[in-house]
């Protein structure tokens, strides 16, 4: 905590006035991110009318440059999330399942439309939000491309793929 207060320009004791303690923060450093992505996929499937490319494509850049602009605190969630106790982790499941089922929502639409070509929607799901979550282990702000530019090349490789047409 002391070295968290450090980085922070605060006292130690200064930073137990905005939390409790090491548990709290952590509890929120992995309901915020998921929150996050939840509240903007439901504000997606709320306002967008857009095809469902458009839409998964809007879900994608959210993921990512959420994740992007957020490193620390996404591996907190996707590393250190099984030490909440369990009704934090069982809100973080919940959160997070809500989350699976929209994209998996928007990628079956897709599929109903023919706008894609999608053999199994849940483990397709999986691929890409895991292609997508492992960003946190290898993406720096400080790398040649932006979180925005690599929110494209991500959409451009779900949507494309790497084949030579």
């Amino acid at each position: 905590m002391r070295e968290l207060a450090h980085d922070l320009g605060m006292e130690g004791g200064s930073l137990y006035y905005h939390v409790s303690g090491k548990h709290e923060l952590l509890w929120l450093a992995c309901r915020e991110p998921i929150g996050e992505l939840v509240q903007s996929a439901r504000q997606t499937l709320r306002t967008s009318r857009g095809t469902s490319r458009e839409r998964l494509e809007q879900i994608i850049t959210t993921h990512i440059t959420l994740l992007a602009n957020n490193l620390d605190r996404v591996g907190v969630f996707l590393l250190d999330a099984r030490h909440l106790d369990d009704a934090e982790r069982a809100e973080i499941l919940r959160l997070r399942h809500e989350y699976e089922v929209t994209v998996r929502q928007v990628i079956a639409e897709g599929v109903e439309r023919g706008e894609f070509a999608v053999e199994d929607v849940q483990v397709t799901s999986y691929l890409l939000l895991g292609m997508y979550n492992w960003l946190f282990q290898w993406y720096s702000p400080k790398a040649r491309l932006s979180a925005t530019e690599v929110a494209k090349l991500a959409c451009r490789l779900t949507f494309d793929g790497i084949a030579q047409r």
